[in-house]
C-alpha cells in the first residue's frame, strides 16, 4: 500500500489518517547498501547461503523498515510504524511533544526526533512526520492539553 504525505483512509466506518515519515537521503542511502551488500557477498564468494543467513535477514528488516515507516492516528490511538515494530500510544495520555537529536536513541530515518511524552514516566523518541504540523493538529483535537514545540 502506498501512503502519501498525509491520507485518509475509511475502513469499516472507523476514520484512520495516514502520517508519512521524513527520511534523511544520507540515512537512506546507507540502509540501501546495508541491503544490497548481501547479495554481492553472495554473488562474489563461494560462501553458503546459511553463512550469509544474518545479513539477508538484516537486510530485509532494513529494507521492511524503509518501505513501511509511517504513523497512523486510529480512533484516539496514535500508532507509530517503523518496520516489523509497531508502538500504540493512547492520544488521551501524551503530555507533551519536543524535538530530541539523540541520535543513538532509537532506530530512526531522520537525525531530530520526535520525543512524545505521555503517562507520567513513560517516552519514546521517533522519526519526524513530513506533515509535522497536520499530526500535531490531528493529535491536539483530540487532546487540546497536549504541550507542542
Amino acid at each position: 500500500m502506498h501512503i502519501g504525505k498525509s491520507d485518509r483512509l475509511t475502513i469499516r466506518g472507523m476514520v484512520r489518517v495516514v502520517f508519512e515519515i521524513k527520511k534523511n537521503p544520507l540515512l537512506v542511502f546507507l540502509a540501501w547498501c546495508i541491503t544490497v551488500l548481501p547479495f554481492f557477498i553472495i554473488y562474489n564468494t563461494y560462501e553458503t547461503v546459511m553463512s550469509s543467513l544474518i545479513p539477508l535477514v538484516l537486510s530485509f528488516l532494513i529494507s521492511h523498515a524503509l518501505f513501511n515507516s509511517y504513523y497512523l492516528i486510529k480512533d484516539e490511538t496514535l500508532i507509530v510504524v517503523f518496520g516489523i515494530f509497531k508502538k500504540k500510544i493512547p492520544i488521551k495520555e501524551i503530555h507533551g511533544i519536543t524535538y530530541s537529536s539523540r541520535s543513538l536513541s532509537s532506530p530512526s530515518w531522520t537525525l531530530t526526533r520526535l520525543a512524545i511524552q505521555y503517562d507520567p514516566d513513560r517516552w519514546g523518541l521517533f522519526s519526524l512526520p513530513k506533515d509535522e504540523k497536520g499530526l500535531f493538529a490531528k493529535l491536539q483535537s483530540v487532546n487540546p492539553y497536549i504541550e507542542f514545540p
